[in-house]
């Protein structure tokens, strides 16, 4: 994928999103790995990691925080809950979609890649289930498993 080129790089910060149901088919426990390994990054805008959506359970949720909690990124990921896409995808900010879903029980369709397309986001999943069909390797979004490559792409729009 070119890189894209904004029409506005002033950008006034860096959002690197999950969108979806906080389900464990959605793996969210691999984006806090990655939001762990971004932490460690030296980079000139202020970076924001946010969580859209509703969580499946209160024991799910309890796992996930506790997760976080070890992680000690309590203070860094902040749950959203829900909203419209409108308002997650900000004009002012690069928005990088984190797409991630088990191998063993993908996700069919993620419209939310679609979506992310569509409001100018960069898009990064791991390729399993639907998300294949919808993403092309560095045309349209980027296909990694691994989060240190995703990290890895992340830093390279960001010139780091």
């Amino acid at each position: 994928m070119e890189k894209k080129t904004f029409p506005n790089q002033n950008f006034k910060e860096v959002r690197i999103l999950f969108l979806g149901r906080i389900i464990p088919q959605k793996d969210i426990l691999k984006y806090i790995d990655l939001v762990f390994l971004m932490t460690k990054q030296k980079i000139k805008l202020p970076v924001s990691y946010c969580v859209y959506g509703e969580f499946e359970s209160e024991t799910y949720k309890d796992f996930i925080l506790k997760y976080i909690d070890k992680k000690e990124l309590n203070d860094r990921i902040v749950f959203k809950g829900f909203s419209d896409k409108k308002s997650i995808f900000s004009n002012h900010s690069i928005n990088f979609l984190i797409h991630t879903t088990q191998k063993i029980q993908p996700e069919p369709f993620g419209r939310v890649l679609i979506d992310a397309n569509y409001y100018g986001a960069i898009p990064i999943t791991n390729g399993f289930g639907g998300a294949s069909e919808v993403i092309f390797n560095k045309k349209n979004g980027y296909i990694s498993s691994d989060i240190k490559v995703t990290k890895e792409i992340i830093l390279s729009y960001l010139n780091c």
